[in-house]
């Protein structure tokens, strides 16, 4: 900080000294020379030395950070400082939430229902042939029926069937492969019926694992084939830590797509149909931010909430310093994606930013009413550091309190121990 212009007037200060000097040049100062003399040229060694000390008061007095001055001016200058400073508003907080549940959504490929399950192999089916005659190939004295238990698709996706022979049925639906073991006992017997019904499926399962209380293999409903991820994570259990704080990861083939459980409760179009072979992963993501500054509680703190605001931030921070913020220079300082930054860019008629990520600071204005509004719109994201800037008139307070114990030092010698 450079040296206030009120400090100039004590320039002036010390060559009225210099006057008071020259007047004193007469025969009474001469008589005084060899005691008063010498007291007065210590005085002005003495107010020299705190002088100096002065000059430097902005800068050896303790700091929280930089100033809500230094932080405007220093916005979108060139360095590796460099920064953009954007002041929200409802249109700010609105372009940097993250919409979790259209990504996530789109992430997987969609809702869409799975198509009815197929067969596969390592599935356990049964089956149950009926005959038209008395005395048919299945028929016994009890009945015209017969039942074909625990039959085990082999690796060729193939079962043997008495007077069917290998039939392939892997790949087909249940009904598919009732048609085809029904036209090949047609030729063996008059009129038979099939059915068939699975026992152990193995192909239609999801895997469920991590902070889940039963991690394992769950079975999609044989039905229909399909089951909504939400029922899926029912099954296993549940998450083991709060649902603010877990994470599912839902992984289909080559995609992988992420969102918040406590989200995904909350909004039931992202409770999405669950496939075979999908991989449903819980992951504890604990989220947090840094708040320092002018508050009444400066620290880390945790996300208590998935969808955590900047007033929570503030909040939990027992709010702004009475006695020392500065309302107009709240800070939050982010790593912010440079879609988002040149999207606000764009509504300002500026240029794009060319690199990956942008250091980004958002200033709120809480002076005006309508920021409290904002503070409740604008998203928080992990690893956001929240900061506020001390009012300047705490600041001069500061640098008089520096000059007063440096004056002090000067006429009394005494060092004054904090």
């Amino acid at each position: 900080m450079g040296l206030p212009s009120g400090f100039l007037k004590l320039g002036k200060i010390s060559r009225l000294f210099d006057v008071t000097a020259m007047r004193n040049t007469g025969p009474i100062a001469h008589g005084r020379r060899s005691g008063g003399g010498r007291r007065f040229r210590m005085g002005r060694i003495f107010f020299v030395c705190a002088l100096g000390l002065t000059a430097a008061a902005c800068s050896l007095s303790p700091s929280d950070g930089p100033t809500s001055p230094e932080i405007t001016f220093s916005a979108g200058k060139e360095g590796e400082a460099d920064f953009e400073l954007i002041r929200i508003d409802g249109a700010v907080a609105e372009v940097t939430k993250r919409h979790h549940q259209t990504r996530f959504v789109k992430n997987i490929g969609g809702n869409r229902r799975p198509g009815p399950p197929r067969l596969g192999v390592g599935d356990v089916i049964r089956v149950t042939i009926w005959e038209a005659l008395d005395a048919g190939l299945f028929s016994s004295a009890e009945s015209r029926n017969a039942k074909i238990e625990d039959v085990m698709i082999d690796r060729q996706g193939a079962v043997f069937l008495p007077y069917a022979g290998r039939v392939k049925i892997a790949g087909k639906t249940v009904e598919e492969a009732r048609r085809l073991v029904q036209a090949k006992l047609e030729q063996e017997t008059l009129r038979p019926q099939v059915e068939i019904r699975m026992v152990e499926d193995q192909s239609y399962r999801v895997a469920v694992t991590g902070t889940v209380d039963k991690p394992g293999l769950y079975p999609l409903k044989t039905t229909l084939g399909t089951a909504k991820l939400v029922e899926v994570i029912t099954a296993a259990g549940g998450s083991k830590v709060p649902a603010h704080r877990t994470d599912v990861i839902v992984v289909r083939k080559k995609k992988k797509a992420r969102i918040n459980l406590d989200y995904l409760y909350k909004n039931p179009a992202s409770d999405i149909y669950i496939w075979p072979r999908d991989k449903v992963i819980l992951e504890d993501v604990p989220k947090v931010y840094s708040i320092l500054g002018a508050v009444n509680k400066s620290g880390q703190y945790e996300f208590t909430k998935s969808d955590f605001r900047l007033i929570d931030a503030l909040s939990f921070a027992g709010g702004l310093s009475d006695q020392r913020a500065n309302k107009t220079g709240v800070f939050l300082f982010r790593f912010e994606d440079i879609g988002i930054v040149n999207r606000m860019r764009a509504a300002r008629n500026e240029p794009p930013l060319q690199r990956r990520d942008a250091k980004t600071v958002y200033q709120l204005n809480l002076q005006e009413a309508q920021a409290f509004f904002f503070a409740q719109q604008f998203q928080m994201l992990d690893g956001d550091v929240v900061f506020v800037t001390n009012a300047p008139i705490h600041e001069w307070n500061k640098i008089l309190n520096t000059l007063a114990k440096t004056a002090f030092v000067a006429r009394t010698g005494i060092v004054l121990v904090p």
